[in-house]
């Protein structure tokens, strides 16, 4: 597994501090649980994490490097081994669903034949409960929950080492969500990938996570199975009695 640890992350936004001094190793936990009473906050985390946002101070660290202070090139080069689920969008508009699940597939996977990259895109597709022309239509003609699981087989198609996931069952038919989960808890513990996912709501996900990350008034507290403090977390009661 790929070893990240986070090192006094702080992150303001017009002045208000969403996180500070998040500081936490990641490493050996299959499944991560980033949550905040609001979806946002969660989600700016993840995106540090991603490298799509910079924090005001700290740097994540994968396998000991650094990398906000890292080469360009050092940071295209992790970037290219971890994939991301957006909580909506993400696929190009004027390209098809199949060349949008070939974009990553092309750039991170070159060395497979056409033959081998339409299987793996197919098998996915078959393993998402989708219809297989699905990936002759173009983004506009998606349902939200099409859209989104369709951003699920993007980003396992390349099979990553990690994949970080914007509320994994937000803008999804309720008749999917079991499926999304059993398909994060497999991938997680039999293909050893790495499961960040950030969210602002109760979910069974959450207690099934070996990591929490809890962000309230811009602290963060963690609750990991390996401190033996994972389930000592409520989230209505951390977030006091918060809707869920």
């Amino acid at each position: 597994m790929t070893n990240i640890e986070l090192s006094d992350i702080g992150f303001s936004r017009d002045g208000v501090s969403l996180f500070k001094e998040v500081t936490v190793d990641l490493s050996g936990s299959g499944i991560i649980a980033i949550v905040a009473d609001t979806e946002d906050t969660a989600h700016s985390l993840l995106r540090m994490i991603a490298g799509f946002q910079s924090p005001d101070s700290g740097d994540v660290m994968f396998g000991g490097e650094k990398f906000y202070e890292s080469s360009e090139e050092s940071r295209s080069m992790i970037m290219r081994r971890n994939s991301y689920v957006f909580y909506a969008g993400g696929l190009v508009s004027n390209l098809s669903v199949l060349e949008n699940i070939m974009l990553p597939l092309d750039f991170r996977r070159h060395l497979l034949s056409e033959e081998e990259k339409m299987e793996k895109i197919k098998n996915l597709v078959s393993y998402f409960e989708l219809a297989p022309e699905i990936v002759n239509k173009r983004p506009s003609q998606l349902s939200r929950t099409e859209l989104k699981l369709i951003n699920f087989v993007r980003g396992y198609v390349i099979e990553p080492e990690v994949i970080m996931i914007e509320s994994p069952f937000s803008r999804v038919n309720k008749n999917y969500e079991m499926l999304i989960e059993n398909i994060i808890l497999e991938s997680a513990f039999k293909k050893d990938i790495i499961h960040l996912f950030s969210q602002g709501f109760e979910s069974d996900l959450i207690d099934k996570s070996d990591m929490i990350l809890a962000i309230k008034e811009s602290r963060v507290t963690i609750f990991s199975k390996a401190a033996g403090t994972h389930d000592e977390f409520n989230f209505t009661e951390f977030f006091e009695n918060k809707r869920v």
